[in-house]
């Protein structure tokens, strides 16, 4: 069967198709959040239908989300994600079942089963990307947490007077304003000028 992976990233999106273990395929697109997450979510799609039928659908978010598929936090992407559905506009798009896990859970749980943990019972992983985020797997098992939040630390607040919900993260305060994308493009006209 043939599964795709898909992560939705502050500056990039990227996908993976894999089948029988082995990869099959690779793509990728810039995210460009600054468009709004409908052009996002409407890129991602674009992304899958290029890579053909797939039997799965998973997609790792940059942040926190409900059971529903609902963002909660995405502080690396540009605009007011939070309370905005993510799997079910996919889905319908997709006419698909689709999976969401948060991208630092995903990283751990690759790194564990295919990675450099491979073959320990215990992994932890930091990703450092456009945000922070990070992963555990004990015993050979995702371990999420309260409200799948184990090892994401970037998401974790560590200021009770943050004026909002991303301000007062490591995420937030270790990262640039805006998406490295951006940040390459205002260099890049200015070094025209």
């Amino acid at each position: 069967m043939r599964s795709l992976g898909l992560d939705l990233g502050g500056t990039n999106i990227k996908l993976v198709v894999v089948e029988d273990g082995r990869v099959v395929d690779r793509a990728e697109a810039p995210t460009l959040s600054e468009e709004g997450a409908a052009a996002v979510l409407e890129r991602m799609a674009e992304l899958v239908r290029g890579a053909g039928h797939v039997g799965s659908v998973g997609v790792a978010l940059p942040g926190l989300f409900d059971a529903d598929g609902v963002a909660v936090l995405l502080p690396n992407l540009h605009g007011d994600w939070t309370g905005r559905a993510i799997r079910e506009p996919l889905e319908r798009s997709l006419d698909s079942r689709v999976s969401l896990i948060n991208d630092g859970h995903a990283f751990a749980l690759a790194e564990a089963t295919f990675g450099a943990g491979r073959g320990g019972g215990n992994v932890m992983c930091v990703v450092c990307g456009t945000g922070i985020g990070g992963g555990l797997v004990l015993d050979g098992r995702l371990h999420l947490g309260p409200e799948q939040r184990a090892g994401s630390s970037g998401t974790t607040p560590w200021s009770r007077t943050a004026r909002c919900a991303s301000a007062g993260t490591t995420a937030v305060s270790s990262s640039t304003p805006e998406p490295a994308g951006s940040l390459r493009q205002r260099a890049r006209s200015r070094s025209t000028t």
